[in-house]
């Protein structure tokens, strides 16, 4: 276990998924139950890691059974913690944010500050799915302020990261891409070893989102291909798909549509493989609308039909009514969801 922590701080998931594994199989032949729970939980970590949603939530679950049959709390809340980030992966959100819930109320039974400190961060990623960006925002600046009060300098940048995607989806791209270029030079990998890889997935992808919306198409395809690199490196596929659609948006800004269409293709590929739903509506959406103005409208209607009723049952999962009428509200949701209604355009 301890060598596959390391292994996964260079970002070698393969070299710790194999550790992990024998991890496995000793607590089960030696019947250790306690470590066979905590292993699996941080099976559940891994998958996560490398976008296995359903893997992730199987061994989550399996780590939580065997945990609660012993005193340890801090392992059942992570196991908890886990759980919610393998559900909020693939789309799962009441379920997410009622298992965060639970790693919540445990880890404050024990002032487990770790673990307490992630949670508004965690939500905040769950709002941002929803395309609840200042209910993003209020959570990820909640988030700072918890780290910084605690001075849990690894939880706070994470949630500052994630404040630049907020700033930028409400839109203003120049400050979230200056916030980025702030940060990024204090993720040393001596400093912060273990989630420096991990950092610089989400920035890469962050700072091309950004230089996207600031029309800088070049910087932009650099960005992506290096993230692309370190995504396919690591087999964090999430971020593979992420950077297809990064690539498929700038091609389509240079006119160059056959590009555009494999990058986009490969992105909706992985993300219907995984079960990440912002890419699989929000990328057909963008396909649907170009196929539209190609004049192939039967292609288009198929896309638009498949994109809105992904955002359908995403709305009709949420039992937070609130949460809802937010999300249905968003400016892409009425944008997609007019579309449809109206047809594609010619």
């Amino acid at each position: 276990s301890l060598l596959g922590f390391y292994h996964s701080s260079q970002g070698n998931l393969d070299a710790e998924f194999e550790l992990i594994q024998q991890a496995l199989a000793i607590a089960r032949r030696t019947q250790n139950r306690w470590r066979e729970g905590r292993t699996l939980a941080d099976l559940a970590f891994l998958q996560g890691q490398q976008s296995d949603f359903r893997g992730a939530e199987h061994s989550a679950r399996q780590a939580l059974a065997l945990l609660q049959e012993s005193d340890d709390k801090a392992g059942v809340a992570f196991a908890w913690n886990m759980l919610g980030r393998a559900l909020g992966g693939r789309g799962a959100y009441t379920d997410a944010f009622v298992a965060f819930a639970h790693s919540e109320a445990i880890a404050a039974s024990i002032e487990h500050r770790p673990l307490l400190v992630q949670l508004p961060n965690m939500r905040g990623w769950l709002h941002q799915q929803l395309q609840d960006f200042a209910g993003a925002r209020s959570l990820d600046q909640e988030g700072v302020a918890l780290a910084q009060r605690w001075g849990k300098v690894t939880a706070e940048i994470s949630a500052r990261i994630n404040l630049c995607l907020d700033t930028l989806h409400l839109g203003d791209a120049a400050a979230a891409l200056a916030d980025l270029e702030e940060l990024e030079p204090q993720l040393g990998e001596k400093k912060y070893g273990y989630h420096a890889w991990r950092w610089r997935l989400r920035i890469l992808h962050a700072k091309g989102l950004c230089s996207l919306a600031l029309g800088r198409l070049e910087p932009v395809l650099a960005l992506a291909n290096k993230g692309m690199t370190l995504a396919q490196s690591t087999g964090a596929q999430k971020y593979v798909a992420l950077n297809h659609g990064l690539m498929g948006d700038v091609y389509a800004g240079m006119e160059k549509w056959a590009d555009a269409y494999t990058h986009w293709q490969a992105a909706l590929g992985l993300a219907d493989r995984m079960e990440y739903q912002p890419l699989r509506w929000q990328g057909r959406y963008r396909l649907a609308q170009r196929f539209g103005r190609g004049g192939d409208g039967e292609q288009a209607e198929v896309l638009f039909s498949a994109a809105a009723q992904i955002v359908r049952d995403i709305a009709a999962g949420l039992d937070d009514d609130s949460l809802r009428a937010r999300f249905l509200a968003a400016p892409l949701v009425i944008s997609l969801l007019g579309e449809h209604r109206a047809g594609p355009s010619p």
